[in-house]
């Protein structure tokens, strides 16, 4: 048999400032300092920490640090109270659920959909709940938790540029009934939010066309509305609500979804803590079980 002896390390660490050696004091009992990078990829924006140390800095701060969009009806929507702007919506119930879960108060943080991974990575907040969805180039970065919504691309395209082909039950031409249909025709400009899965996703299937990016879903609404781009490309979920709450949209432009294409809403979660990421996937699980997401989205309807 083979005993192996383990050897305590005392780890110090040194700080050199003006030609002064400082050395970090021990954090007093119920303090935690921030969590430990473990590995560090090639890629600097990719950081792996060491498992329980993110869950058990959320527990010791007392507070859950989430992530979420800036506007994304009917999950996350913006209203003026006492001249304040403020959130509302399923994204923050689900935000103040998974606080309640984990015996913690939430703080909501609006990000900008490029600001989502490297509000993780570097500790700016501890979970993302913004419709944030899975692709591989972002799974290099973070983890992703169970999906809890599925959604597909989707468009709104200026009904002008669609050829009128319907004559009695019959069609000259083939009907545009899928955004992918939009590739028959030629120099399109599409509006694209900056650092979504979209931009890569329309890139690679609309090379031909122009793209316009933008910041904001305001942005890009405003682009559409504005004749500057004849088709707005967001998620399923986002463009219906806009489009069946907008009834003069009716008539102006055509809600195109995704086909077979699906993508799925997760949240998005730091590298490495698996204790974290297990809770957060267990209390996913329940909230579908109990239809919680549901209720809380038909209440914004």
């Amino acid at each position: 048999m083979i005993h192996y002896l383990r050897i305590p390390v005392l780890a110090i660490s040194v700080i050199v400032f003006s030609g002064f050696l400082y050395t970090n004091p021990t954090p007093e009992k119920g303090k935690s300092d921030l969590p430990r990078e473990k590995n560090t990829h090639d890629d600097e924006d990719t950081h792996y920490f060491d498992e329980g140390d993110i869950y058990d800095s959320i527990r010791h701060s007392g507070k859950l640090r989430i992530g979420i969009s800036r506007f994304y009806p009917p999950l996350n929507n913006t209203r003026k109270e006492n001249g304040v702007l403020v959130h509302y919506g399923a994204e923050l119930k689900m935000g103040e659920s998974l606080a309640d879960f984990l015996g913690v108060k939430p703080e909501f943080i609006s990000l900008d959909v490029p600001d989502y991974i490297p509000a993780i990575t570097h500790r700016k907040v501890d979970v993302i709940i913004g419709g944030l969805s899975r692709n591989l180039e972002r799974g290099k970065k973070i983890w992703f938790s169970h999906a809890y919504l599925n959604i597909t691309p989707a468009a709104l395209a200026d009904a002008r540029i669609l050829p009128q082909t319907r004559f009695g039950d019959e069609f000259e031409e083939e009907p545009f009934r899928i955004i992918w249909d939009l590739n028959r025709l030629a120099d399109l400009k599409f509006a694209v939010k900056k650092g979504s899965s979209y931009e890569t996703l329309i890139r690679e299937k609309f090379p031909r066309h122009k793209i316009i990016l933008f910041n904001t879903n305001e942005e890009g609404l405003q682009l559409l509305m504005s004749n500057k781009v004849h088709v707005f490309v967001h998620d399923s979920l986002f463009l219906k609500y806009v489009y069946d709450t907008t009834p003069e949209w009716k008539s102006r432009y055509f809600f195109l979804q995704g086909g077979a294409y699906r993508e799925e809403l997760s949240v998005g979660l730091p590298m490495g803590d698996l204790i974290l990421k297990t809770q957060v996937d267990f209390w996913i699980q329940e909230i579908l079980r109990t239809g919680k997401l549901e209720e809380w989205m038909r209440d914004e309807e």
